[in-house]
């Protein structure tokens, strides 16, 4: 059972019996999970934020922008229209994005990754597949199976930021 109490004019906080939490800033339309371990397929009709290490054991179907934070783990299927992976997030699935993909530091994506838009990539990446139809920017060292793209530029580690 959740227990539902409001934070503001336009947060609401759920608290689930497993102790996961789950913000929804209304004015914005993101909800922030802070914590949690998610064993159905996981739907989201807006944007999605996560804290540190949050487990989605399935799918997750984000109908707007996705952030994972850092160590956070997908072991099915991600779509979304933009994301964002934090340091060491762990993707088993296809990703499938509308829009653009940022990968931090030490991603592992073992499925057919399909970017609409553009592709950033931080040093120490795994891509088993990545399929871009905009530039791909990789910074470091990465390693990537299979890569099909508009453009490809690499970029010595430190050179951006």
């Amino acid at each position: 059972m959740a227990e539902c109490k409001p934070l503001g004019k336009d947060t609401m906080e759920t608290t689930h019996s497993d102790g996961s939490k789950v913000l929804f800033h209304r004015q914005s339309g993101t909800y922030v999970i802070q914590r949690g371990v998610f064993k159905g397929n996981v739907r989201v009709d807006k944007n999605l934020i996560t804290g540190m290490n949050v487990h989605f054991y399935n799918d997750l179907v984000v109908e707007g922008d996705v952030l994972l934070g850092g160590g956070s783990y997908v072991g099915g299927y991600l779509f979304a229209v933009n994301a964002l992976l934090g340091t060491l997030v762990k993707v088993k699935g296809d990703i499938q994005l509308s829009g653009n993909l940022r990968v931090m530091d030490g991603c592992s994506l073992h499925g057919h990754v399909v970017c609409k838009g553009d592709v950033r990539i931080r040093p120490g990446v795994y891509i088993e597949d990545l399929m871009a139809e905009g530039e791909v920017i990789v910074e470091g060292k990465s390693h990537i199976k299979e890569l099909e793209a508009k453009s490809l530029i690499e970029v010595p580690e430190g050179m951006m930021s």
